[in-house]
């Protein structure tokens, strides 16, 4: 998805949010724009009101021609609004420019009004960013992927959330998510691969004892 006019908001869910909720939602497609002011982020691009328990995994990139700095990986901008328990994986690139290291999560904010951005994370590994406007912590993927991260800042893994490293690529998603039926069976091959290894070292285990014993007998 992409915006070329003078004025753009481009998110990978959502353009720009008015004071409206967007909730338990997600977005994996790429993003990017061209105008001279333009708002571009992997969820949303221009946040004027709610967004919760949502995540975004999509490359933002700032198109040539464009000199606007409002690219983030999960929001272009968040302008008086709250952001709460959310993350973004994507990287974020400038075309024709020095790529920055300053926009992981948000590409700017406005911590005036109704402001708030808590429980928010972002993955600097894949993003290739060391640093975000607003509150958001940055964490390395194996921290991205570690369940306790998130159950140490509130986030609800009973009803909304789930983890599994066999699932969304290690990252948290939502429980109404459904998934390819690749993804179901990567579990019971893994187990019965297990399985098989271990009767195999038992059964090599076993023709060396019984070996073992053969000797004794043939030295007797």
């Amino acid at each position: 998805m992409s915006g070329t006019a003078t004025y753009t908001w481009v998110g990978g869910l959502v353009g720009i949010n008015l004071g409206g909720t967007v909730s338990h939602s997600f977005a994996t497609g790429s993003v990017s724009g061209t105008a001279t002011y333009t708002y571009v982020g992997g969820l949303v691009g221009d946040n004027r009101g709610t967004v919760q328990n949502s995540y975004a995994t999509g490359t933002v990139t700032r198109k040539s021609g464009s000199t606007s700095t409002d690219f983030g990986g999960f929001v272009g901008r968040n302008l008086r609004g709250n952001i709460i328990n959310c993350y973004s994986t994507g990287s974020v690139h400038y075309e024709d420019a020095e790529d920055p290291t300053n926009k992981g999560f948000a590409g700017s904010v406005d911590t005036r009004g109704d402001y708030n951005m808590s429980g928010n994370f972002w993955d600097v590994e894949t993003s290739g960013q060391n640093e975000t406007a607003g509150d958001t912590t940055g964490l390395n993927t194996v921290e991205m992927r570690t369940r306790s991260t998130y159950i140490d800042t509130g986030w609800d893994f009973d009803e909304v959330w789930e983890i599994d490293q066999y699932r969304n690529d290690g990252y948290p998603y939502l429980q109404w998510q459904e998934f390819e039926d690749g993804d179901e069976i990567r579990r019971p091959i893994f187990f019965l691969v297990a399985v098989v290894l271990v009767i195999f070292i038992a059964l090599i285990l076993f023709m060396v004892a019984a070996s073992g014993k053969s000797d004794k007998l043939d030295q007797n």
